[in-house]
């Protein structure tokens, strides 16, 4: 045999990579040795401690594994523990003796730790690092994959994963949020959280152009709720944030999946829409240190709806009636794309990049019957109108993100860039008719509007995160936003088409520019591994402009503020753990609120915004409890919010038949009320989950503008979920809500349906989901059919009423109803390639506050 001798080059090679190994066992060595110090103070006279260390296959350590020491013999319980932010467990408190151990993380495979002794010799047992690999084996050819709960509970959020919902397929983010535990959504797709609709919105931890039901739920992974955030987040939002995490994934090869689907809908009895279609596309390929991945979904809807109002006002002696019916429709398309990079530069280093683009167009048209009955005569009206509207709606949406995180040789130590672009901008044509039938020989009037819009939004972040002390963590950062939107406005008003003429002094033209420099600083620490802290401070200096341009008008704000947080976890041990947060939190108006310009769309239901609105800061207080053991999960939260100068909408009497709302500044409000979310496995093949809420809103108005009824309400809301794992790859799931009546005082989003909703009372409302999903093809296929509000309950009443506090003598009472096509069959395939499986951006929405 021959045989090559190694030259001079080879030996060189050799030597060089030993030298490699040799300093790499040294670090090893020394993170290990740092370790077993940190364990040396834990050990007693009787009882010594169990050390290990956690990653994914990427090498990135996995928090909140849970390490559970047991018997050998009958594998009873002895204690356990849970890795910290760097995969860390040290387990203390066991006594001498020889034990197994069991390391465990959702979704992934549990690892087993044969016999081991701990002895008053060896006190420490210090376990090498432990790779654990994701849950699946192959049986016969078919995977077998370990599934995440659908809702999840860490210690400072809630996480639901959407692709755990039957009734989330082929919807959009907006309904993907009426699944959602403290969420509520009504018919106008306004989004409240613990019955406050002052809650911030964010796409992968960051603000966005993009309205929800723009953001189709193919692409959403999961959804994060966060009551009481820290202080590396924007303070804004009383009720707190709700992150949508968008998909990606990060497995090794090529994989994707293909969905189509399409739905039908029912608003009358005997009246169905055709016309709510979508196809997406998620596609994924890693390769060694490249990852690429890119995401696509077409949609397009018809949707109908119809709304009452009925008012009866009182001004100087003399009673109004006005009754209107309205009944629209509208039809659109979006387009949304979204692809990206990462690259794993080394085991210290990651860089990524992503841009998003996404058009939407929309056509409505509606029909409005406006009639003013006689008092004496309802049958014989004074006045008698038709309102026919038509409005075509376009925008176009960019997004790019730009990434780098650098972890240091020190473990927990490492530094994060992150910069943000977005741009919105669109058209909106407006054309209305009011033909006047009584009396005849009135004029009809005819308004067209055109409007022009560019909304720009950048950040720039820098995060520095390193471990200080024993066991202590300092998080610090700062963060610079700009945001700039310009609006363009004519009106073309007149008698007839021939006649029409711009009304100069009515143009709508503005620029506002918002401009935010904020810096954090966060410690935590771990008090004998049950007890947690964490206590923040952000301060922020925020400036804005809004300029009026037809009147040459600037208003200029600024608010410079300190915003503390503090957050407390105790863990009684393995099942049973208590926490209280504490934050301070801010509302600023935004540009619609503040605007003054008055739109007489509804010449007799009048909008405008206040620029002389101040911003409205909240405290909040948050005491919870947690039980969790192997079939059952229980949190329970207590919260308090106390809001000061709290924005509301307010509906005010112009005269006998003209009515404005607006926004107001009042003085304070409370909120205080429980909750509990309970998830129950009664067997293996049926599932529960119950959440529900109770709280009391309470009102301080000195200004006394509104009713004492309208200051003081309890409400309440409950929904369940029912799954059902039956054979033959068939999930059933049930879903039923109940909202009891809550106050519209306090709202803020929008000018409402219908005229006359700022201060006043929404009825209660109750629907049901049904779905049904049957897998083929060896789990790669999936059909899935839902009915979204199968008894098609989902109608909103709003009373609203108010007094003139100049004019004790003028007052208005209205009923406002609204109802939409939420009755909807929807039935889509999906196909699996290589066995998708998303999983969560690294970076985005990286919400974890209790890392040590």
């Amino acid at each position: 045999m021959y045989c090559m001798k190694p030259t001079f080059f080879s030996s060189k090679i050799r030597l060089f990579i030993s030298l490699i190994l040799s300093f790499v066992w040294m670090i090893h060595v020394n993170g290990q040795g740092k370790l077993n110090e940190q364990a040396k103070k834990l050990v007693t006279d009787k009882t010594g401690v169990f050390v290990c260390t956690l990653t994914d296959d990427l090498s990135h350590p996995l928090e909140y594994g849970t390490i559970t020491i047991l018997t050998p013999k009958d594998s009873a319980l002895i204690t356990g523990g849970i890795t910290d932010a760097k995969g860390v467990c040290l387990v203390s408190a066991i006594p001498w003796g020889t034990y197994i151990a069991r390391i465990s993380y959702i979704g992934y495979a549990d690892i087993y730790i044969p016999k081991f002794s701990i002895s008053k010799a060896n006190p420490v047992y210090q376990l090498s690092k432990q790779n654990m690999k994701m849950s699946h084996q192959q049986i016969e050819g078919v995977t077998v994959t370990a599934q995440k709960d659908m809702l999840q509970n860490n210690l400072d959020k809630k996480v639901f994963n959407v692709d755990k919902s039957i009734s989330s397929e082929g919807v959009t983010a907006i309904e993907v949020l009426e699944n959602i535990p403290s969420v509520s959504v009504d018919v106008e797709g306004n989004i409240s959280l613990r019955g406050s609709e002052s809650v911030t919105i964010l796409i992968d931890g960051r603000p966005t152009n993009l309205t929800l039901d723009q953001i189709p739920s193919s692409m959403i992974e999961s959804v994060e709720l966060i009551t009481n955030p820290s202080a590396r987040f924007e303070p804004d939002g009383v009720s707190g944030i709700i992150n949508v995490v968008l998909k990606k994934k990060k497995e090794a090869g090529f994989n994707g999946m293909l969905t189509l689907g399409s739905g039908i809908s029912n608003l009358d009895k005997d009246f169905y829409f055709f016309g709510r279609n979508n196809a997406s596309v998620n596609m994924n390929y890693r390769y060694n240190k490249i990852n690429v991945f890119a995401n696509y979904d077409f949609r397009t809807y018809n949707r109908i709806n119809n709304s009452t109002l009925e008012r009866e006002s009182i001004y100087n002696n003399d009673t109004t009636l006005l009754n209107q019916l309205s009944n629209s429709k509208s039809k659109g398309r979006s387009h949304n794309v979204r692809t990206g990079i990462d690259y794993f530069i080394d085991k210290q280093n990651t860089l990524s990049f992503n841009v998003s683009y996404s058009t939407f167009k929309r056509l409505s048209e509606s029909i409005t019957d406006t009639k003013n009955p006689n008092t004496i005569n309802p049958t014989i009206y004074n006045k008698y109108y038709t309102l026919n509207n038509t409005n075509t709606h376009q925008n176009q949406n960019v997004s790019t993100n730009l990434y780098y995180k650098h972890n240091f040789n020190k473990a927990g130590r490492e530094l994060i860039v992150d910069l943000y672009y977005t741009q919105r901008w669109g058209e909106n044509a407006n054309k209305s008719l009011e033909n006047y039938l009584i009396p005849s020989e009135r004029d009809d009037f005819y308004n067209n509007e055109s409007t022009t819009a560019n909304n720009k939004f950048s950040s720039a972040q820098l995060d520095y995160v390193t471990p200080v002390g024993n066991g202590g963590r300092i998080e610090s950062g700062y963060k610079f936003t700009f945001r700039h939107t310009n609006q363009r406005y004519s009106q073309f008003t007149g008698i007839s088409l021939l006649t029409l003429t711009e009304s100069i002094s009515d143009a709508n033209n503005y620029d506002y520019y918002e401009y935010i420099n904020a810096a954090y600083f966060i410690y935590s620490n771990t008090i004998k591994e049950k007890f947690k802290y964490q206590v923040g401070l952000r301060g922020e200096l925020a400036n804005n402009v809004f300029a009026l341009n037809n009147v040459d008008t600037n208003t200029r704000s600024f608010y410079p503020h300190i915003f503390p947080t503090l957050h407390l976890v105790y863990d009684f041990n393995k099942k049973h753990s208590v926490s209280l947060s504490y934050s301070m939190r801010v509302r600023r108006p935004n540009i619609y609120q503040l605007n003054p310009y008055v739109n007489y769309s509804d010449r007799f239901n009048l909008t405008k915004g206040n620029p002389n609105l101040k911003p409205e800061l909240t405290n909040s207080v948050e005491l919870g409890y947690q039980f969790m053991v192997e079939k059952t999960s229980v949190n329970t939260n207590i919260f308090y919010r106390h809001r000061y100068q709290m924005i509301s909408r307010y509906t005010e009497q112009l005269n006998d038949s003209v009515f404005m709302t607006s926004f107001q500044n009042f003085d304070q409000a409370q909120s205080y009320g429980i909750e509990l979310y309970v998830a129950q496995t009664i067997f293996k093949w049926w599932k529960v989950n119950i959440n529900g809420s109770f709280y009391q809103t309470l009102i301080d108005s000195r200004q006394e503008m509104l009713d004492p009824n309208l200051m003081n309400d309890w409400s309440w809301n409950v929904r369940g979920t029912f799954n059902f794992i039956l054979p033959k790859d068939f999930d059933i799931q049930l879903t039923a809500n109940y909202r009891s009546p809550i106050l519209t005082t306090g709202s803020m989003s929008g000018y409402g349906w219908g005229g006359g909703s700022g201060q006043g009372r929404m009825d209660d409302q109750w629907h049901m989901d049904i779905g049904i999903k049957k897998l083929f093809l060896k789990k790669s296929l999936t059909l899935t059919v839902r009915i979204n509000d199968v008894f098609a309950t989902r109608n909103s009443m709003i009373h609203t009423w108010g007094t003139d506090i100049n004019n004790p003598g003028n007052t208005f009472d209205a009923y406002s109803t609204r109802k939409n096509d939420s009755r909807h069959l929807y039935i889509s395939l999906s196909y699996k390639i290589n066995n998708y499986r998303p999983k969560k951006d690294l970076h985005s929405g990286d919400m974890q506050d209790y890392e040590e």
